[in-house]
C-alpha cells in the first residue's frame, strides 16, 4: 500500500541515484498503462496479484537539453 512515507522515500532514492548528474532515467509507462501488457509485466516480476505503478529505466548518458515547456499562463487560467 502506498503511504506518504513510502512515496517520500522513493523520491529520495531517485534523487540520490542521480546525485552525480551522470545517471539518467526514462519513464517507460506503456507496460503499466496498457492493460494487455500488465499480465506479462507481472509474470516477469513474479507477481500474480500486484503490478507496479511506474517503470523506470536508469543508465549513463551525457547531459541533454531540457524539454520545451509552455508558459504557466498558457496552461492555467487564473
Amino acid at each position: 500500500m502506498l503511504s506518504r512515507r513510502s512515496l517520500l522515500l522513493t523520491g529520495g532514492a531517485l534523487i540520490a541515484a542521480g546525485g552525480g548528474g551522470w545517471i539518467r532515467h526514462a519513464n517507460l509507462n506503456q507496460p503499466v498503462e496498457v492493460a494487455s501488457t500488465r499480465p506479462q509485466l507481472q509474470s516477469l516480476l513474479g507477481e500474480s496479484d500486484r503490478c507496479p505503478d511506474k517503470v523506470l529505466r536508469f543508465g549513463y548518458a551525457p547531459p541533454m537539453p531540457q524539454s520545451l515547456r509552455r508558459a504557466v499562463t498558457a496552461v492555467i487560467d487564473a
